[in-house]
């Protein structure tokens, strides 16, 4: 197909149909004409025709003037797609052929299309092992759907497509999170696949991928917890016990099958990006994977011992900092210490204290009643989504955490992990740094990985 032939034609169905001529936007007209239109487009190159045209818009009962619409609104959609285009001269867009009616289109004029051959190229990237090229291709990918496919189109044919396409979206989602957990993202990931679940929770594929990003994360009982979810929906909604992958990895998880953890591709991390800083002494390097391990479990050792410290772990994205806390301190529950874990997000700053809040697990329906209680005192479950109450008493949350904190200490040691620390709001840190402060007098170990944030001033102690 001779590209000049649509030249600058851009055709978008994941989302609101639209068109474009260059970068302006066509008006596709009436409903059942922009759905005609649907129906060219993806399938675009090939030809449709009359008939299936009928079918897909009207269905098995349409009105004896169906005929007579069709050609309407082909006619219509030509003046449309070539404004230009004298009614005594071919269409080279939308073109008649024997029976029926085809577009034209460049292979990378139609988002479906481009949206395929991201996938297809993220297959190939994985197969080949080279999954972070497959998280770029996939993103990519996903960066194309603007909301429902073909919303507000009618016809079987729209609702067909959509239904298509909302599986092939879910399906991209899932090959993304087999990427991500392969290169070692595991708590991001855990919370993105939370909504996920959420969202879609008779899918076993996503509820496993859930199961072993909580459990490199350090969380088996969390990973176990999605388990037990999973068979109490399964057997709610569909009379059926979970499929063998997800009891195979059950089992797997109480077993601690070393099967589980995720090979290490890098033995070290680069000294140029890796560094832990110390409140009360001066910075000091971590000099690769195996010397930055040492040192953690050497401070692990420390508070378990009635020694308090705050570390830094600073580099970019992908060198392997999650991965490095989560090997050395997931465990931290078994050498007698209170393990807190959170990963921030970007949208984490957007909300006072998120970041602590989820660390310290502060939830009215937490078992622990300490917990309960400040939530309790916070207004609710989530206060930080709610609004603080009377003048502004962030300060006075602050303490109360910082209460909490010294008195979970004077039971056990606590080891407290903030991952992507960048990403935390402005009351997180500065409950951050006082407990920075704070792990002079008490058994609390403060472990903190970042990205370099030069934008936010010191995020280091």
């Amino acid at each position: 197909m001779p590209a000049e032939t649509d030249e600058g034609l851009r055709v978008g169905v994941l989302g609101p149909l639209r068109a474009w001529r260059g970068p302006v936007e066509i008006a596709l007209g009436p409903a059942r004409q922009r759905a005609i239109f649907a129906v060219l487009a993806v399938n675009a190159g090939h030809q449709v025709s009359r008939a299936e045209l009928i079918a897909a818009v009207w269905g098995e009962s349409p009105p004896a003037s169906v005929e007579g619409s069709v050609h309407t609104y082909v006619s219509g959609l030509r003046r449309a797609l070539e404004p230009q285009r004298t009614r005594w001269s071919a269409a080279s867009v939308l073109v008649s052929e024997s029976t029926g009616y085809s577009l034209r289109l460049a292979p990378d004029a139609l988002d479906a299309a481009v949206f395929e051959q991201l996938r297809e190229r993220a297959r190939q990237h994985a197969e080949a092992g080279d999954h972070r090229s497959a998280v770029s291709e996939l993103n990519s990918a996903l960066a194309l759907w603007q909301g429902e496919a073909l919303s507000g189109v009618p016809g079987a044919f729209a609702e067909r497509r959509r239904e298509h396409f909302a599986e092939l979206r879910l399906d991209t989602l899932e090959r993304r999170a087999e990427a991500v957990l392969a290169l070692g993202g595991n708590l991001d990931l855990a919370a993105e696949l939370e909504v996920l679940t959420r969202d879609h929770p008779l899918r076993e594929s996503l509820r496993e991928s859930q199961m072993l990003a909580l459990y490199r994360s350090g969380r088996p009982a969390d990973a176990l917890d999605v388990f037990r979810d999973t068979r109490v929906t399964l057997m709610g909604e569909l009379g059926v016990e979970p499929g063998a992958a997800l009891q195979q990895l059950q089992g797997q998880i109480l077993a601690q099958d070393p099967a589980l953890d995720l090979p290490s591709a890098r033995p070290t991390v680069p000294a140029q990006v890796s560094r832990a800083l110390h409140d009360a002494d001066p910075p000091t390097a971590l000099f690769g994977r195996e010397t930055a391990a040492a040192r953690l479990r050497e401070l692990l050792a420390g508070v378990r011992a009635g020694r308090g410290r705050a570390v830094w772990v600073e580099g970019e994205a992908g060198i392997g900092k999650s991965e490095l806390l989560t090997s050395t301190l997931a465990d931290a529950g078994r050498h007698g210490c209170q393990l807190a874990w959170v990963a921030a997000d970007e949208l984490s700053m957007r909300f006072p204290l998120q970041v602590m809040l989820d660390g310290l697990a502060i939830d009215a329906k937490s078992p622990d009643p300490r917990r309960a209680r400040v939530a309790t005192e916070l207004n609710g479950e989530r206060p930080a989504r709610r609004g603080w109450g009377e003048s502004d008493p962030m300060l006075g949350a602050v303490d109360r955490l910082l209460s909490l904190v010294d008195e979970l200490c004077t039971e056990a040691p606590l080891v407290l992990v903030v991952d992507d620390l960048q990403w935390a709001d402005e009351s997180s840190l500065l409950v951050w740094h006082r407990l920075c402060a704070a792990t002079r007098q008490l058994p609390l170990l403060l472990v903190a990985a970042s990205r370099p944030a030069p934008a936010r001033g010191p995020l280091a102690p």
